[in-house]
């Protein structure tokens, strides 16, 4: 059953209406409005648009052939952003996956899902939070902030101009009664952050690194000039 069924003539179609009033006029280029809440697969839907798939005792995941408890998708050409919620009684666990539409010929190819991509201005740019209170803001240099652990296999940092311009001839080492006298002054070494420091304002893994790398080479090039002291010293015993 058709309901304003296209007749070859839409310069004056006007829409369904659900829930306006009998004297209200759709635009031209609307073909349903809904003024209330919409449930698919529900009754009773609590928003504006509710979808439902159903409990059940077990839950299906996306495979290269499956689309898995996928509640909505999003089509453009052959492409598709898969939107799945394990239906699976306390499963508790939810997806957003971005592949080729068809998952029995493309559903092993991935395509890039952006969250907040850069669209060539970012003066008021907001990165993405997990695990703050819907409410929290972000800096505008934060592209991403996590309120909580992140637990990873292997983190890649992009890091330019490590250190070793200290084992250059010309590199100025300082003596380790140097090293001594700021550790007693200031409580921790040269140019790493303090601990209320690195509190209130944590510390960029990068920049860190390169910091800490500097003063293993330095400990290095003390431990290979003490090394030098014990064996001048060994023969010098040995030759008494």
């Amino acid at each position: 059953m058709h309901l304003q069924p296209d007749i070859g003539d839409k310069s004056q179609y006007r829409g369904v209406g659900i829930g306006f009033s009998a004297s209200t006029q759709l635009p031209t280029s609307t073909h349903l409005a809904v003024n209330g809440r919409t449930g698919i697969g529900t009754t009773s839907p609590q928003e504006q648009l509710s979808v439902a798939i159903g409990g059940s005792s077990s839950s299906t995941y996306p495979t290269t052939t499956s689309r898995g408890d996928v509640i909505q998708t999003l089509t453009a050409g052959n492409n598709i952003i898969e939107f799945g919620n394990a239906r699976g009684n306390n499963a508790r666990k939810a997806w957003i996956l971005a592949r080729h539409s068809t998952t029995s010929q493309y559903g092993q190819h991935y395509s890039v899902l952006h969250l907040q991509p850069d669209i060539g201005s970012k003066t008021h740019y907001r990165g993405v939070a997990i695990g703050f209170s819907a409410s929290a803001g972000l800096p505008s240099n934060a592209h991403l902030a996590v309120n909580g652990t992140i637990s990873g296999k292997e983190i890649v940092c992009q890091i330019s101009g490590l250190p070793d311009y200290v084992f250059e001839d010309d590199y100025d080492l300082p003596t380790l009664n140097e090293v001594e006298e700021h550790i007693k002054e200031y409580g921790h070494l040269k140019d790493i952050p303090s601990a209320a420091e690195a509190d209130e304002n944590g510390v960029e893994l990068a920049e860190f690194t390169s910091q800490l790398l500097r003063k293993i080479e330095e400990l290095t090039l003390y431990t290979i000039a003490q090394q030098k002291e014990i064996e001048a010293l060994k023969k010098k015993v040995e030759s008494e």
